[in-house]
């Protein structure tokens, strides 16, 4: 009985025994670290670099939706341009200081195209992705919806889902 214990807790640590994992490294942020909050008239400029991920994304999520802002996904779980879910823009929204000119709202944050763009850049930039690729940023952003950052659930398809924003990049 004594040898079983440590035995069962080399399997779990042993890596061959591990999840498979979707090749996208994604950094969770440590208990106790703290990132520095941005002012939004700086937030506000973080999209312009990834105006093309950005885009492709958003195709991909509402679908073509002909009104992207009132777009409504995941069984009423997701909203607007991005297909934002609350815990999504809350995580994000930690990241920014609005100020009554330019309030970051959950509501203005899924009908205002920019505003969307901005959670989802400050979504990325508390996951440690910004400078990754497209790819990694694109799927943080998928994976960010099943509620758990970083984590695919069993029902998502990292490939597909690139796939489906790889196509819409090239379009553009």
């Amino acid at each position: 009985m004594r040898y079983i214990i440590p035995i069962i807790a080399l399997i779990i640590a042993c890596p061959a025994f591990a999840a498979p994992k979707s090749g996208v490294e994604i950094r969770e942020p440590a208990k106790r670290e703290r990132v520095e909050r941005l002012p939004y008239d700086q937030a506000e400029k973080m999209p312009a670099h990834y105006d093309r991920l950005l885009c492709a994304i958003q195709q991909v999520e509402t679908g073509g939706e002909k009104d992207p802002a009132s777009a409504v996904g995941d069984h009423g779980k997701a909203r607007g341009w991005m297909q934002i879910h609350g815990d999504y823009y809350a995580d994000a929204a930690s990241q920014v200081v609005s100020t009554a000119k330019n309030p970051l709202t959950y509501a203005n944050a899924c009908a205002d195209r920019n505003k969307s763009r901005v959670v989802v850049c400050l979504y990325w930039r508390k996951y440690g992705v910004l400078g990754a690729s497209d790819r990694d940023r694109a799927l943080t952003h998928h994976y960010g919806h099943s509620g758990r950052p970083g984590c695919a659930n069993n029902k998502t398809d990292p490939d597909g889902y690139w796939e489906k924003v790889k196509k819409a990049m090239d379009k553009k």
